[in-house]
């Protein structure tokens, strides 16, 4: 169930990076609003700043840290790549071409 999981998660990567990415412009088109709307009344408009800085910040979050589809690729493939390579298979594996390398090394020339 968690492999199902992961796999939904991992195609909807990118359109967490565009809700990001369009919440940063939609709070700064609207707090650009506010400023032009309200540009003599600091003192009213300072709660609505306080507001929009918190979602500008909260977006560029999300589209700044979640990385996109090649990305996490690269990231998840290279975790079980070493996972792989750390198997106890793996290094009897790699033990033994090893030994044969050695053991190839060490023979005379014919």
């Amino acid at each position: 169930m968690t492999d199902v999981l992961l796999l939904y998660l991992f195609t909807r990567v990118d359109v967490l990076v565009t809700v990001g990415i369009i919440g940063a412009v939609v709070t700064s088109v609207i707090g650009v609003a506010i400023c032009v709307i309200h540009v003599s009344d600091y003192d009213e408009m300072y709660p609505h700043w306080r507001r929009l800085a918190a979602a500008l910040a909260a977006f560029v979050a999300l589209a700044v840290v979640v990385p996109d589809q090649k990305s996490l690729a690269i990231i998840v493939g290279g975790k079980v790549a070493l996972d792989a390579a750390r198997s106890p298979e793996a290094q009897e594996i790699g033990g033994l071409v090893l030994d044969a390398i050695r053991s190839t090394l060490k023979e005379p020339a014919k």
